[in-house]
């Protein structure tokens, strides 16, 4: 049982440890490799969507940073290896789009603030879409709650790890999700409204439109399948 409990810590938990400390800034950079792989405008504005949320953390940071309140400062292991972001390196000690996370200030956390905005986003994008989804059939609209109970799950992960290590408490981590949660919503809004409900179609579906191309109304009627002889 030793030898097992060793290989757990020093294979799987050292990998799983690394993960998350480069989680929130794979995200980001994945995004904007996606986009540019993949020429595609949708992915591009999300990558563009995510810098501004990381301007935003720093600007929630610093302003947290000035309450003096108990369940905002770090943890006692918020400093460890295990709790740090960024990519470790030989010559840089943390290399990451969050910073270093020197400050005594805990919150937003970093991993789970850039989830939470994910998933405000995600969910925001594809629920704007639930009308084209459902019109595609029961296998693309449950691609709405499959997406958010993936998403939801991954998160909860996430915080349980989070909380595990003792690298944040639960008032920090849930004050994080609901901060996240607005952002990543009213950026998806702010995309819709600047560059048009294509710049979060993420799922790359045909959208409704409610008028024809000459501006006039178009209408759409249904047909019923004949019944089977």
């Amino acid at each position: 049982m030793a030898a097992i409990g060793s290989y757990l810590k020093d294979y799987p938990g050292a990998n799983l440890n690394e993960m998350a400390r480069i989680l929130p800034d794979s995200l980001v950079i994945m995004s904007g490799v996606m986009a540019i792989l993949t020429t595609s405008l949708p992915l591009g504005i999300l990558f563009g969507s995510f810098l501004e949320s990381i301007l935003f953390f720093h600007v929630l940071h610093k302003g947290f940073s000035y309450f003096d309140v108990s369940f905002l400062k770090q943890g006692p292991k918020a400093f460890s290896n295990a709790c740090r972001t960024g990519f470790t390196t030989p010559t840089l000690t943390d290399l990451s789009l969050f910073g270093t996370n020197q400050t005594m200030n805990a919150l937003p956390s970093a991993p789970i603030y850039i989830l939470s905005v994910a998933i405000g986003y995600i969910y925001t994008a594809i629920n704007n879409q639930k009308r084209e989804l459902e019109a595609l059939g029961p296998v693309y609209s449950s691609r709405f709650y499959i997406s958010i109970l993936g998403m939801a799950l991954f998160l909860f992960l996430i915080s349980a790890y989070r909380m595990w290590a003792e690298c944040d408490s639960l008032p920090v981590i849930l004050l994080t999700i609901v901060i996240g949660v607005i952002i990543g919503s009213l950026l998806t809004l702010q995309n819709m409204a600047f560059f048009g409900p294509d710049s979060t179609n993420l799922t790359a579906i045909p959208l409704l439109r409610n008028r024809a191309a000459n501006g006039e109304q178009l209408y759409v009627c249904s047909v019923r399948n004949p019944p089977n002889k």
